[in-house]
């Protein structure tokens, strides 16, 4: 298992938050799959079945009974793990401005569907490839992931 941590933007001076990923099978062939817990962060019985999985995927990785990828990330909103006001666990909402974590994204297929639509075909390898480009172009350097 690979861990990554990613510090996110600071929300106060002297708070620093950061999201866990996991990678397992890094690098094998085969199917990948994303699997994350707790976008809203009061929903503590995913992160409890993420922390499972992922000893789980341990010894299937260490028995080299993995097929595939499989990335968890334990935990999607750590700044609403932090949310906790007059005992009780918050995690849902922006606390500033109200905004439930699971609906403020952007649609980024917006971004390149003009750019892709026309050079997508019956070949998933060749789609892939064509709409990952197409974010690479599309997102600021920082905003890029650098891998497939």
């Amino acid at each position: 298992m690979q861990t990554q941590i990613i510090p996110l933007v600071q929300t106060a001076p002297g708070v620093q938050h950061s999201l866990q990923v996991m990678r397992f099978g890094v690098g094998l062939p085969g199917p990948k799959a994303y699997i994350q817990a707790s976008l809203h962060a009061d929903e503590a019985p995913a992160m409890l079945v993420a922390h499972q999985l992922a000893q789980a995927l341990t010894e299937h990785e260490e028995n080299g009974a993995l097929r595939g990828e499989v990335i968890v990330v334990p935990y999607a909103n750590p700044i609403g793990l932090a949310q906790i006001q007059l005992g009780q666990q918050e995690g849902r909402f922006d606390l500033t401005d109200g905004i439930n974590f699971n609906r403020g994204y952007p649609d980024l297929a917006e971004l390149v569907q003009d750019t892709v639509g026309h050079s997508l075909n019956g070949d998933a390898d060749h789609n892939v490839h064509c709409i990952r480009q197409a974010f690479r172009d599309a997102l600021p350097p920082r905003d890029r992931d650098g891998g497939d």
